[in-house]
């Protein structure tokens, strides 16, 4: 067991120990089968200790050594051992004052009881959702199936599900513990969400919120920024959208179809067998600050667009498709409406930041464009304006070939991922 341990046991048996550090204390010897055994015998001798007292009985420190050592030599089982803890545990409660509570459960749909007071102590429920509202000023709203333990309105642990954290300024400072680490808040808004493979990721939407992996390593993210955290490691990235920046632009303006669904994609389409009908894709990413990149990666969403009966068929067996980065300048003006033909930026001369092959049959797919290439592009970047133009290099027949868009209510439009660490 480490100093920490053995600093709260110290503090629990001169009973100046808080409600935060008891609640600790309890998580660890209901957990650990080392720990209960150490409070328990430390239990013992305690008791010892005070009967020597009591009975004005001289104390010897050799024979009270003698006697911890034989002490510690016996092997209790572990149930006798937890009943132990628990009886010295309800007693030392029962000298305690009542535990005020720490906040309220605001909202719940899930086995918690709206307007019930809040106490420290482990709340699971397995589907629902509950929101708690903590006296320090912060709120709470988890997603079953959750498991989390409060400690105090300043402090829970998350062992499983998601939870959305609202930080006031009153508050900051707002703990939370996972397996592998904790955040401290700095005043903000932000989620957390235990995964069942146990790796944690953190969300900022507003504010700050500083990472500590139990190896040492820090992280510090501000809003727009996440994180995922391992036994192993921390990660830092950011992911962006378009945020509606895009356009498509078609070669014949008489073929555009005028159904208002085909927003929700992307179009491209190389239609240099003679229909007339080719089509591009332009994207933006906004870049909010110029922190150095270590690698990044760009994804789409490959999904088919309602066509007539026959039309795939027309499409050769496999399409190759390649992305292009638009480097700083005029070219990245390109028109957001309106755009013609021959108004669109000119392929020569561009960067091809990434390539990708389709089978005719695919029907949807997610494209992730990983390379040294982009990872170049982008850390050439001087305004902060990511721009790209999506093409097919394979001719084809009738099909248009569809990636979502930003406006796809069913599948996530692009998104670029930029990581710094």
């Amino acid at each position: 067991m480490n100093n920490d341990f053995y600093n709260l046991l110290n503090k629990y048996f001169l009973g100046i120990a808080n409600s935060e550090e008891f609640a600790e204390l309890e998580a660890l010897i209901s957990t650990n089968p080392d720990a209960c055994r150490e409070f328990v015998e430390y239990s013992t001798l305690d008791a010892d200790l005070r009967s020597f007292a009591l009975e004005g009985r001289e104390f010897n420190g050799s024979q009270t050594k003698q006697k911890v050592k034989s002490k510690k030599s016996r092997k209790f089982p572990t149930w006798i051992l937890s009943a132990a803890a628990a009886i010295t545990i309800v007693g030392y409660l029962l000298m305690l004052p009542s535990q005020s509570s720490i906040g309220l459960i605001q909202e719940s749909n899930s086995k918690l009881k709206a307007g019930s007071k809040l106490y420290p102590g482990t709340f699971e429920f397995e589907s629902g959702s509950s929101t708690l509202k903590l006296n320090s000023g912060v709120d709470l709203n988890f997603s079953g199936p959750v498991r989390f333990k409060l400690l105090s309105d300043m402090r829970f642990h998350l062992y499983k599900g998601k939870v959305s954290v609202y930080v006031r300024e009153s508050a900051q400072g707002f703990r939370i513990d996972t397996s592998f680490g904790h955040a401290i808040d700095h005043g903000t808004k932000f989620n957390v969400n235990v995964s069942e493979d146990n790796s944690i990721r953190f969300d900022v939407t507003d504010g700050e919120v500083s990472l500590h992996h139990k190896s040492g390593k820090e992280n510090y993210l501000t809003s727009g920024h996440s994180s995922i955290m391992t036994e192993e490691s921390i990660s830092h990235f950011q992911i962006l959208d378009t945020n509606g920046d895009e356009a498509i632009v078609v070669e014949n303006p008489k073929r555009v179809s005028t159904d208002t669904k085909r927003e929700m994609f992307l179009m491209v389409k190389n239609g240099s067998l003679g229909f007339e009908n080719s089509r591009i894709s332009f994207i933006s990413f906004k870049r909010p600050n110029k922190n150095k990149v270590k690698s990044a990666s760009l994804t789409l969403n490959y999904i088919p667009i309602p066509t007539k009966k026959g039309d795939r068929q027309s499409m050769p067996d496999l399409s190759e498709f390649v992305v292009y980065g638009i480097p700083d300048g005029p070219n990245e003006q390109w028109k957001r409406q309106g755009m013609t033909w021959k108004e669109a930026t000119n392929l020569q001369g561009l960067q091809v930041i990434g390539r990708f092959k389709l089978k005719r049959e695919t029907q949807t797919k997610t494209i992730t464009i990983e390379s040294g290439l982009l990872n170049q592009f982008i850390s050439q970047d001087e305004n902060g304006e990511l721009s790209f133009v999506l093409t097919c290099k394979t001719p084809g027949g009738k099909m248009i070939h569809g990636f979502a868009s930003s406006k796809n209510k069913e599948v996530d439009g692009p998104s670029l991922q930029l990581n710094f660490q």
